[in-house]
């Protein structure tokens, strides 16, 4: 008795998995119906302009389907990591008040496009950074087969595309950033040597953190810059940048520092270590 009920138990649970399968290849197939540019919107409004932006939006199904679009909330940790918000929570750096969509809501036939504008006023108190985005999804219609799936598995996947949105006004020069950290990550298996360094942006701006390594030979004294690693990081938030030396040095000792470069005719920050190629 006991091999039958575990016998059901797998069985049910093959079930679910299989179910599972077959939504999440519906929805990536799904997902693959309609087309949206750019993903990425920088705004950099003043305090009191408004700034409107194209976004389109192309169906690739074949049949008409209905889209909407909708602002959501989203907070930075201090890690720089994008964390979402519950539904009716308002992060601190919303850009609710000063986006509109328009039309917010449309219908598209077979291979039709459609522009919708994306509007920023700044008010004239708006000063700092902000940050938000948009999700475009079809408007899903509540069928018998949508309620089976929402049954099997708790809820109803809707493909989404985000439109990350980020203001930082061209008045506001509170530009601020340090670098510190670094340490070798290179483990025995690693061909090339690696880095980490930590970048903290202590600014009120969002900014674009230009981080490369310069290797110096100190017996020969022979310098060589490598390649950039570019990180988006917003106010009050850090990350770890990972760098490396894409090539086997020769024998002796080197300093190795990284250089952090965030425009806005800021100076140079950098960090450095000795290291030593046997």
């Amino acid at each position: 008795m006991t091999n039958q009920k575990q016998i059901e138990r797998q069985l049910n649970m093959k079930r679910i998995i299989v179910q599972a399968l077959i939504m999440l290849i519906s929805t990536f197939i799904f997902a693959q119906d309609f087309e949206v540019s750019p993903v990425e919107i920088k705004f950099e409004a003043s305090v009191g302009e408004t700034v409107i932006k194209k976004v389109s939006i192309r169906n690739y199904s074949s049949t008409r389907q209905q889209f909407s679009a909708v602002y959501y909330d989203y907070e930075i940790d201090e890690n720089g990591k994008k964390v979402p918000l519950k539904n009716g929570e308002t992060s601190k750096h919303t850009m609710k008040d000063w986006i509109n969509i328009s039309p917010s809501f449309f219908e598209l036939n077979p291979n039709e496009e459609r522009i919708i504008d994306v509007t920023l006023s700044v008010p004239h108190d708006g000063t700092g950074a902000r940050w938000g985005k948009i999700g475009i999804q079809p408007a899903v219609e509540q069928t018998a087969s949508n309620v089976d799936k929402t049954v099997a598995t708790g809820v109803l996947v809707v493909p989404r595309i985000t439109i990350w949105l980020t203001q930082s006004p061209k008045g506001n020069s509170n530009y601020s950033a340090t670098i510190k950290d670094l340490v070798e990550t290179t483990t025995a298996n690693d061909t090339i040597r690696k880095f980490t360094a930590l970048v903290t942006n202590t600014g009120g701006n969002i900014i674009e953190a230009k981080v490369f390594l310069t290797i110096a030979n100190l017996m020969s004294a022979s310098e060589k810059k490598y390649p950039t690693n570019t990180q988006k990081i917003y106010p009050g938030s850090s990350k770890t940048i990972e760098l490396r030396i894409p090539e086997k040095l020769s024998p002796g000792r080197y300093v190795v520092a990284a250089i952090l470069d965030y425009g806005h005719r800021k100076p140079l920050e950098g960090t450095q270590i000795i290291i030593e190629q046997k």
